[in-house]
């Protein structure tokens, strides 16, 4: 829709235009953090996430980051307490992308994925889950696959730890590891020039 074309941030006093994945890149990770009525939980995340992310840029001056936390049409204004966050924060580039409708995960995460700056996107969940510090695994991974043309994808599952964490859904929201049951996807890391380049629908890889 029209207003979904539109991001707000504690840093400015007008909602802005969103900006394109195709555009050249202006930081270095984009968090894309897709959200349905957290409010509670999604605060304690971000403070982790904060904390990592600006430890990590203490010690690299090079490294730039933007977190953008698509409100997937929560009913307990979540992205009220995401602005909240940001204007006690105001150090950290945090951007909201509220959708009029619910989308499920799959249509969050991708609508932050379209309007990301960050050379490499990752997707975290707000709820906290996931020690977000173990997304550095993920980048290691990611540049040992990456091919000829700077394409790569990095998928990460917590679900080794716990044996119910094995998923029986549709094999859209899955991935088969070798001898190893099919296991829920918890987070994904991607080059941006993938996002930017691919000719399918980037839906499908969470949903």
């Amino acid at each position: 829709t029209e207003a979904e074309k539109y991001y707000l941030s504690a840093r400015l006093e007008k909602r802005q235009p969103l900006p394109d994945v195709s555009d050249e890149p202006s930081c270095t990770l984009s968090v894309v953090v897709p959200a349905y009525n957290e409010t509670e939980r999604m605060p304690s995340m971000l403070h982790e996430t904060v904390n990592y992310l600006e430890s990590r840029r203490l010690k690299d001056q090079t490294f730039q980051y933007e977190i953008i936390v698509v409100d997937d049409g929560s009913t307990d204004g979540t992205s009220k307490a995401a602005l909240k966050y940001g204007q006690a924060s105001p150090h950290v580039d945090l951007r909201v992308l509220t959708l009029e409708k619910n989308r499920k995960k799959g249509g969050a995460v991708t609508q932050g994925i379209l309007s990301s700056r960050g050379k490499t996107i990752l997707f975290a969940d707000a709820d906290g889950a996931t020690k977000f510090s173990d997304h550095e695994i993920l980048e290691k991974r990611l540049l040992e696959v990456i091919d000829k043309n700077g394409f790569g994808v990095a998928v990460g599952s917590r679900a080794h730890l716990v044996n119910t964490e094995i998923c029986n859904s549709s094999l859209v929201r899955c991935i088969i590891i070798p001898d190893q049951p099919i296991r829920k996807i918890e987070v994904i890391i991607i080059l941006r020039n993938l996002a930017s380049e691919a000719d399918f629908s980037l839906e499908f890889w969470v949903r």
